[in-house]
């Protein structure tokens, strides 16, 4: 719908001219260099970026910070088990790790490594297109 629907500047730069907030700022690089167009918004629940390959579904999240706590995953979680999708990814300032969730897998990725890998499977599976 009309109201749900986001605007990002095709140059991270430009993000500066929306907002000031560096977490706007990371979301729309990523978004940008990803040319991501989907999103998910749900009963409060929202995943950044919906990543489509294909019939394959790949959520990825935006996280301006060092370390996750628990709520930071919880839309995450609901996603995946809602879809039944086995893995997704949140991109974040801390270190890399992997949340093994029941049937489930959630990457944590540094944004700093999530830029300069060349082997990034998000990267590699939009180059596939």
């Amino acid at each position: 719908s009309k109201k749900l629907q986001r605007a990002y500047p095709y140059w991270g730069t430009l993000a500066y001219c929306y907002s000031a907030k560096e977490d706007k700022i990371l979301e729309n690089i990523i978004v940008s260099l990803l040319d991501a167009k989907y999103y998910w918004r749900k009963s409060g629940k929202e995943i950044d970026i919906i990543n489509l390959n294909g019939k394959k579904i790949y959520p990825i999240e935006v996280k301006n910070k060092e370390e996750l706590s628990e709520n930071d995953l919880k839309n995450m979680k609901y996603f995946l088990d809602k879809y039944k999708i086995k893995e997704g990814a949140i991109i974040y300032k801390g270190e890399e790790a992997v949340k093994a969730l029941n049937e489930n897998t959630i990457k944590l990725i540094p944004f700093w490594k999530w830029l300069l890998t060349d082997n990034n499977p998000i990267i590699l599976e939009r180059q596939e297109k």
